[in-house]
């Protein structure tokens, strides 16, 4: 919600069928910004299949009630309101980044990802790389983050919003905020959003 925010804030919303894309369907615009093709990476919250061992039964993002609560679908709602048309979505877990970090596979993990060509990008990762303890620790997390950034730039220069982390923590925030700066990326905080238990899965129902 808060990408969407973002958005509305800081562009006057417009739609335009003027272009066609490659496939022949129209370019969709929200303000300036293309959102024709919107492809979202990150961890369980984005995407998680079924874990019936801790009562998890979905397939979308963990722990929306359904897929059409999840946050990747909440947006595409929204998206599809203003331009009128429903854009391309592909949402992919790569919960593997951050546990791997520099050790990732960048060419085998993004390729369905970067072959997708999306206009518009939002990265939402964090929560399951360990805690930046050291300095050691703080360079393996930047260079990996750098190189994320990156590869999904290549190509085609997609516009690219990295989403803060649900709980935050100061030192990966810095790292993710500062590496946005240097790659021409918008970072989006989610300040206290985890402080209203409004916003917690268990609102909805107890999990393991």
């Amino acid at each position: 919600m808060s990408i969407v925010l973002c958005l509305q804030a800081n562009l006057a919303i417009r739609v335009s069928y003027g272009e066609e894309l490659s496939s022949g369907d129209p370019v969709l615009k929200l303000g300036e910004l293309n959102v024709s093709k919107v492809l979202v990476l990150g961890n369980s919250v984005a995407l998680h299949g079924p874990a019936p061992e801790i009562g998890w039964h979905g397939d979308w993002g963990m722990a929306a009630s359904r897929r059409e609560n999840d946050f990747a679908h909440v947006l595409l709602a929204l998206l599809t309101k203003a331009t009128g048309r429903e854009p391309k979505l592909l949402v992919k877990n790569i919960a593997d980044f951050e546990r791997q970090q520099t050790d990732y596979d960048f060419a085998a993990g993004l390729k369905e990802a970067l072959d997708f060509r999306a206009d518009l990008v939002i990265v939402a990762v964090g929560a399951n790389a360990p805690p930046l303890e050291s300095s050691e620790s703080v360079v393996r997390f930047r260079t990996a983050f750098d190189r994320l950034l990156k590869e999904l730039k290549r190509d085609r220069s997609p516009v690219i919003f990295v989403r803060g982390e649900f709980w935050p923590i100061q030192a990966k925030e810095l790292q993710m905020r500062e590496a946005c700066e240097n790659a021409g990326a918008v970072f989006i905080p989610l300040d206290d959003l985890d402080k209203d238990p409004l916003n917690l899965g268990n609102a909805d129902r107890k999990y393991e």
